[in-house]
């Protein structure tokens, strides 16, 4: 079982843990590559034990470009630093994202070369290709997550219960039963059969926000048990909750408009909001001296 950041694991700094369980090899090196499964300075083969969820995302930068990278280790250190009780991977190009390791976060270098295109749309069909890597049946719950998405808190509570596809509706204070997209929640058991059905409608979508689009056929589908966050406890600040008040109480947050340096400069600002501004300015003077 796990205990949070900082608590037991299951592996500590710079151990390499051999297992033949995940990721999964052989049908999954063509874009997986060759020992490049990092934590920090640490290289491994990864072994998970199984805990309640799991959050995936993604960290694919063009080249001379950060953004993607800089969204990705806010949101891994944002699940961080709220204590949140699972483990983080991470799907990544380029250099691993942190030079000291951090317990519970593994980063899988992937060769984009060998991965669908993407369609403006995340990652598109790439997703369906990366989750046959995703150990889904060792976790209870995965939260798949865009760069763009953050913690204000713990986390924990919403991943909690008995359904198989979890989902945030527009919340603030212009609340509707409008499904948000950016926020993919999906049962560990079945999560194999979700991503099958999911690629299928993906492909029937009309164009546009199609990884979206499949994903609300997927909910309305009744295919899978469905369960809508509590309201206000998932907030899109850019395109759903534009109001501050609102989105500064929600537990996590999802900027999924704009580019990615647009995307960037915003989760920085509400990153540091978040874990560093207190009420005396200490910090903020102790910079402005």
């Amino acid at each position: 079982m796990w205990h949070g950041p900082g608590g037991r694991g299951n592996y500590s700094r710079g151990e390499k843990v051999e297992s033949s369980s995940v990721p999964q090899r052989g049908k999954y090196d063509q874009f997986i590559c060759p020992g490049r499964v990092a934590r920090g300075r640490g290289v491994a083969k990864v072994r998970f034990v199984t805990c309640p969820s799991l959050i995936v995302t993604t960290s694919f930068d063009p080249p001379h470009a950060g953004a993607q990278k800089q969204m990705a280790k806010i949101l891994v250190s944002s699940f961080l630093r709220t204590f949140f009780g699972g483990q983080v991977l991470v799907f990544r190009n380029g250099t691993p994202l942190f030079l000291v390791p951090r317990v519970a976060v593994t980063e899988l270098e992937v060769d984009e070369s060998a991965l669908p295109t993407t369609d403006g749309d995340w990652l598109g069909p790439a997703l369906f290709v990366l989750a046959g890597a995703i150990p889904a049946a060792e976790h209870d719950k995965v939260l798949l997550l865009p760069p763009g998405a953050m913690a204000v808190r713990n986390v924990d509570h919403l991943l909690e219960g008995d359904w198989d596809l979890g989902f945030a509706k527009v919340g603030g204070s212009h609340g509707t039963d409008q499904p948000l997209g950016g926020v993919y929640a999906i049962r560990g058991s079945c999560f194999s059969a979700v991503m099958a059905r999911w690629s299928e409608l993906h492909w029937a979508a009309a164009p546009g926000l199609r990884l979206e689009e499949a994903w609300f056929s997927l909910l309305r589908s009744g295919e899978f048990k469905t369960r809508a966050f509590e309201r206000g406890e998932v907030m899109h600040p850019v395109t759903a909750t534009p109001n501050f008040l609102d989105y500064r109480e929600a537990a996590l947050l999802s900027v999924n408009a704009g580019s990615d340096t647009a995307r960037a400069e915003l989760m920085f600002g509400l990153f540091m909001r978040t874990f560093f501004w207190e009420p005396t300015g200490s910090f903020f003077h102790a910079l402005e001296i």
